[in-house]
């Protein structure tokens, strides 16, 4: 737990899951990272009004911007050293994924957790429905005030690029492969722009371009090897505007949740997308939902290897080791 709240913690359990109560450091500046794209720049529109009201909940609140890899751990590093009571990132589930990366490769180096809150303005807010996060202001200062803190663990990617060069991040919500990257990989080729739309209709067009690839997956004790349509980890229950094809994950277990889909039709996917809304993904006879702390997923063929996305973002392709981190984030909720 962050150094600044162990003296005044209170734990306890709120649908099995341990919470700590405290009062939340306002009396030491916060770092606010800000994503100007998010939600179609709606905090860049109204600049003045969400700074305004950020500082009544932080009053000193250091206001900058998403930058690239490697300068927003070391400008939140720099925040540290002078005395830092947390970081807020303001923005969806990709803000919160490059900030809970920076966060880590911050811990790597100084040994300290850093607590986050998440201000969702973004476009994907799939991460805040596991812990009920609210959406509208009013709600989400009350909930920030009221100092509820809570650790989940996170997921540890090793990948390789497009480039075939080896990478590694950390993923907060939920990984997927297969049609899941592929629909994120559409996106990112349009810029991101759209919102919502651009989503659906990625998703869509995805699916009549979309052939199921052949893997191989192992964990513990355990394998499997097929054509798969999409194979999800999950640490959070939701992806994809809603969609829970992890939900069996408890971001407080001792492993993550592992579901995959077997090749199945385009028209039993349209028939069955219900489904995944609902979380009755275990009703399709080609699906199997178990866990595990460790996967390994490798393409069959060299020449066609399984494309990678966590929390909404694309990042490379197989092969692909996943490992749980336990109690990796801390995190008002």
């Amino acid at each position: 737990m962050p150094l600044h709240y162990l003296s005044s913690r209170q734990e306890y359990k709120i649908c099995d899951r341990i919470v700590y109560t405290c009062s939340i450091n306002r009396s030491l500046p916060w770092l606010v990272v800000v994503n100007p794209a998010a939600g179609k720049g709606r905090f860049e529109q109204q600049r003045e009004r969400w700074q305004s009201r950020i500082r009544t909940v932080l009053p000193q609140a250091r206001f900058i911007t998403t930058r690239p890899e490697g300068g927003l751990a070391n400008a939140i590093e720099a925040a540290q050293a002078e005395g830092l009571g947390g970081v807020l990132a303001v923005g969806g589930d990709g803000t919160a994924h490059q900030v809970v990366n920076a966060l880590l490769q911050v811990k790597e180096r100084t040994g300290e957790d850093i607590l986050l809150a998440l201000l969702p303005l973004g476009t994907g807010n799939d991460w805040i429905r596991t812990h009920g996060i609210p959406r509208r202001w009013r709600a989400w200062r009350a909930m920030f005030l009221r100092g509820h803190i809570r650790w989940q663990n996170l997921g540890l990617l090793h990948y390789q690029t497009l480039q075939g060069k080896a990478a590694q991040c950390y993923f907060l919500n939920v990984a997927g492969l297969a049609y899941d990257a592929f629909v994120v990989r559409e996106v990112a080729q349009a810029n991101g722009r759209g919102g919502k739309l651009l989503y659906l209709w990625a998703t869509l067009r995805s699916l009549f371009k979309y052939t199921p690839q052949a893997a191989r997956l192992t964990w513990p004790n355990a394998e499997a090897s097929a054509r798969y349509y999409t194979i999800n980890l999950g640490i959070g229950r939701y992806s994809g505007g809603g969609m829970q094809l992890v939900p069996q994950a408890n971001p407080q277990g001792e492993k993550m949740a592992l579901t995959f889909v077997e090749r199945i039709s385009r028209l039993r996917v349209l028939l069955n997308s219900w489904r995944f809304y609902r979380g009755w993904v275990a009703g399709l006879k080609e699906a199997q939902l178990t866990e595990a702390a460790e996967v390994t997923i490798e393409g069959v063929d060299n020449n066609d290897p399984i494309l990678l996305e966590a929390d909404g973002e694309f990042l490379g392709q197989t092969p692909v080791r996943v490992t749980l981190v336990a109690r990796g984030l801390w995190f008002v909720a």
